[in-house]
């Protein structure tokens, strides 16, 4: 009965060192996307919450409590905080979702800034990526529309609200 040499076990444990090394990246760019993807749902919860409490109040909510933000944060969550942006447009409401400092160092405390227009009850949906650091665009949503006009419609620049 044969056995393995230790030169051969070397070669072999290389071989897979450096198949690991090269999968890496790509396996931490894919559970990046992964978790901002993750954040859809809690979007479009939001995004309807949002429309209905205009159509029936016929005006953007106020605050971080009238859009009831508080119910779509949880413990076991990505999303570490949502917070609201006040606009001086009665037209225009804004959110930014941030991502928990828990994740990795490209996505943790980055998010993305979502932006909500109205004109004769038609809702326009503008996003950009936000946070610091900055998410990188290869993680953002391929619906997420950056739109450069995005601080004319809101002033998403200065700090926002937290939801506690």
């Amino acid at each position: 009965m044969r056995a393995f040499s230790l030169l051969e076990l070397m070669v072999v444990i290389a071989i897979v060192a450096i198949l690991a090394v090269m999968a890496s990246p790509s396996y931490l760019s894919y559970m990046n996307q992964a978790r901002v993807s993750n954040t859809t749902s809690y979007v479009e919860n939001i995004r309807s919450n949002i429309e209905n409490f205009y159509t029936n109040n016929g005006h953007f909510p106020a605050n971080a409590t009238e859009a009831t933000y508080d119910r779509y944060v949880t413990g076991d969550s990505d999303v570490v905080a949502i917070w609201y942006y006040g606009c001086d447009q009665p037209n225009a409401h804004a959110f930014f979702i941030e991502f928990s400092p828990d994740l990795n160092d490209h996505i943790s405390g980055s998010g993305l800034v979502y932006v909500v227009t109205t004109k004769n009850g038609v809702f326009q949906w503008y996003c950009r990526q936000g946070g610091d650091p900055v998410l990188n665009m290869d993680y953002v949503p391929h619906d997420c529309t950056a739109a450069s006009s995005l601080t004319a419609i809101c002033d998403t620049s200065s700090a926002p609200t937290i939801v506690e």
